[in-house]
C-alpha cells in the first residue's frame, strides 16, 4: 500500500462518502464516533492535543517495531489501553461538522510537517513518531476503521 497516496487522496473521499447511519461490522462506535476518534488521532500527530505514553519506553519500542515492520491489517477487535472501551459523548453537533473538522485536520497535518519536517510527536502506544511513521500509522488506522464500517474490504 502507498500510505501517503491513500492518506492524501483516498481517505478524504471515504470520509466524505460516510453516512451518519452507516453501521459498523464490529465494535460499538457509531460512524460519527469513529470520525471523531480519527480526528483526535490526527490532532495528536501534529501536537494539537496532549498525549501521554501508555507504557514504558522499552515496551513502546517493541510495539513500534512490530507495527512498522509489516503492513498487516489491524485486528478487528483490537483493544488498546489508552482508548476507552465504550464510546463517550459526541463532541460535534452532527456528522457533517465532524467530517469537516477531520478533513481540515488532515490538511493541517500535511501543512504542519511541510513546515516542520523534523518534528516528532508522541503516539500513546508507540512513542515518538516522525512524519513518515505518522503517515503509515494514519493510513493503516483509517484502513482499519473504513473496513470496520464496510467501506473497504481486505
Amino acid at each position: 500500500m502507498d500510505h501517503l497516496l491513500f492518506l492524501s487522496k483516498e481517505v478524504p473521499a471515504y470520509i466524505t462518502a460516510l453516512e451518519p447511519d452507516t453501521q459498523p461490522l464490529w465494535g460499538s462506535m457509531s460512524a460519527q464516533h469513529m470520525i471523531e476518534h480519527m480526528t483526535l488521532a490526527v490532532k495528536a500527530s501534529f501536537g494539537r492535543i496532549p498525549v501521554q505514553a501508555s507504557a514504558e519506553e522499552e515496551k513502546m519500542a517493541i510495539r513500534k517495531e512490530r507495527f512498522f515492520s509489516n503492513d498487516a491489517p489491524m485486528p478487528k477487535h483490537i483493544r488498546v489501553n489508552f482508548a476507552p472501551e465504550t464510546p463517550g459523548p459526541l463532541y460535534y453537533s452532527n456528522m457533517e461538522e465532524a467530517k469537516s473538522k477531520l478533513l481540515k485536520d488532515i490538511t493541517t497535518f500535511f501543512a504542519y510537517y511541510e513546515e516542520n519536517p523534523n518534528a516528532r510527536h508522541l503516539h500513546p502506544g508507540f512513542g515518538l513518531l516522525n512524519y513518515e511513521e505518522w503517515v503509515q500509522m494514519h493510513a493503516r488506522h483509517f484502513l482499519h476503521h473504513f473496513t470496520q464500517f464496510g467501506k473497504i474490504m481486505y
